[in-house]
């Protein structure tokens, strides 16, 4: 049966949402705060666009059950999207998917074109304000318009990144977790101003109360008062989702390939060749070697387990997170308990949800775009 269909939000999931709802045989608007569509794909990925990963699983996610249940319904979701509209890509050492073209313009374009063929209108430079129900179907406002539509698909994104929209006017305020910012820098001390800058390859844990809560391989980037990096931003969105920013702890391993037992001996060899003056040298930057030895002082222990100690667990107290400006996603938004795996809302029929708007974040490499697309694609079904 073909249907009237409002689409809220020219983003991944608002245009996946349109070309599967267009292909099905209905008519489709999108409704787009912005001039143009898409407009935050382009800086994704650092402007290439990581529109996936091959090793997507529900543990990438929070609410990973209802994310289960969602991309079982997505089948092969994003991936066989982009090979159906013409999208050539490939996937690097760790999964995660980019256009072939090293370009996020060449992944909007493929989608615009689709919508076109397929018949979406697109309607740009609007702001929904309001979502009425009706006897049938429902009404958007939009300043001084007012359209119509049986069915409304809510695509409107998350709030990283300064957007525009208030959720609370479009859906019930009983259905949104509390927002917060997620795959953020985070805010630590003491974090010295001689380490800005500076990166490191480490194993970094993060602790809640002494007991560990996640580690993770990889660089982590020294900000004027934060860390950063793909472990860090990882580490985020645990601590988004906690009630209580207080008590966690981030440790990092800068000397990860061998053992505490094994560095002690190699840092006494090197002290009897170059002296204490030259002990790190070599090492590390010679800004992050300072660091260490002053926080072996600090610890009384400015000797050769001193420094082997401060290594191997070179600490930081959280102190809060960093601004949705510099967050990449939003965790919050809609409660998935007020949705069917379908993504339509269990207590309004014709209105569904998709993307980051629903509260669902998962982990930097694709996988928020994956979600992104592949909600997109069950809501724009219909069922």
């Amino acid at each position: 049966m073909t249907e009237s269909v409002l689409i809220v939000g020219g983003g991944a999931s608002g245009l996946a949402a349109a070309i599967t709802a267009a292909n099905n045989g209905n008519r489709v608007v999108l409704l787009e705060k912005n001039e143009r569509v898409g407009k935050k794909l382009l800086v994704t990925g650092n402007g290439r666009c990581n529109f996936g990963n091959l090793s997507v699983s529900d543990d990438s996610y929070n609410n990973n059950k209802f994310v289960s249940d969602v991309l079982l319904r997505a089948k092969e979701g994003a991936n066989k999207l982009f090979e159906k509209i013409g999208l050539l890509s490939y996937a690097d050492p760790e999964g995660r998917l980019y256009p072939v073209s090293e370009t996020a313009t060449s992944v909007l374009d493929c989608l615009r074109f689709e919508c076109e063929r397929a018949g979406v209108e697109f309607v740009t430079g609007k702001t929904a304000d309001a979502v009425y129900k009706r006897d049938v179907g429902y009404t958007v406002v939009c300043g001084n318009e007012n359209l119509f539509a049986r069915k409304i698909i809510i695509a409107v994104g998350g709030k990283a990144q300064a957007p525009t929209y208030n959720l609370e006017k479009l859906v019930e305020n009983r259905v949104i977790v509390p927002y917060a910012p997620s795959l953020t820098p985070i805010k630590v001390e003491p974090l010295p101003r001689a380490l800005s800058g500076l990166r490191a390859k480490c194993v970094a844990s993060l602790y809640k109360n002494g007991k560990p809560i996640r580690k993770e391989k990889g660089e982590v980037q020294f900000k004027d008062n934060s860390l950063s990096g793909i472990v860090i931003l990882n580490m985020s969105s645990f601590i988004a989702r906690s009630k209580e920013e207080n008590g966690f702890e981030i440790s990092l391993d800068l000397f990860p390939h061998i053992r505490f037992e094994e560095l002690l001996p190699l840092l006494k060899e090197r002290y009897s060749r170059f002296g204490s003056q030259h002990l790190m040298t070599g090492m590390f930057h010679n800004r992050l070697a300072d660091e260490i030895k002053r926080r072996a002082i600090l610890l009384d222990k400015n000797d050769i387990f001193g420094l082997a100690a401060v290594i191997k667990d070179f600490r930081f107290t959280v102190t809060g997170l960093a601004g949705f400006s510099e967050a990449q996603v939003m965790c919050g938004g809609i409660d998935t308990k007020a949705l069917k795996t379908s993504l339509e809302f269990r207590k309004n029929e014709g209105l569904y949800a998709c993307g980051e708007v629903v509260d669902i974040d998962g982990l930097c490499g694709g996988f928020n775009l994956h979600w992104a697309f592949s909600s997109g694609i069950v809501a724009g079904e219909l069922e």
